[in-house]
């Protein structure tokens, strides 16, 4: 299941395809958001002093290629947490929309 709702989209499983598609980018940008948050308060809790510092001067650069870099070298499974962040986020949504639906039912 976790590999289907990571690949899922989470505008129609929420049913919500008939959204305008600036409301959908909207949503989704917002989402995109939190997960951010939540990656990075993982990956905060990896790194030691230094590690922080070096983080903070690359993600300056804006450069995704070295940021990618540093994180792949210093985040043991950062690809595995990213992945587990998504699908933790995706599962809560879509456990309040359902409990929601229910309480309008």
């Amino acid at each position: 299941m976790a590999k289907n709702l990571l690949t899922a989209n989470i505008i129609d499983e929420l049913g919500l395809k008939g959204l305008p598609d600036a409301e959908k980018q909207k949503l989704l940008d917002r989402m995109s958001a939190i997960v951010q948050t939540r990656v990075g308060r993982r990956i905060d809790g990896t790194l030691n002093d230094v590690q922080r510092a070096q983080f903070s001067e690359i993600l300056e650069t804006n450069d995704e290629q070295k940021i990618k870099a540093f994180l792949d070298g210093n985040v043991p499974g950062y690809s595995q947490l990213v992945s587990d962040e998504i699908v933790s986020f995706k599962s809560e949504i879509l456990e309040e929309a359902a409990a929601l639906r229910g309480a309008v039912a």
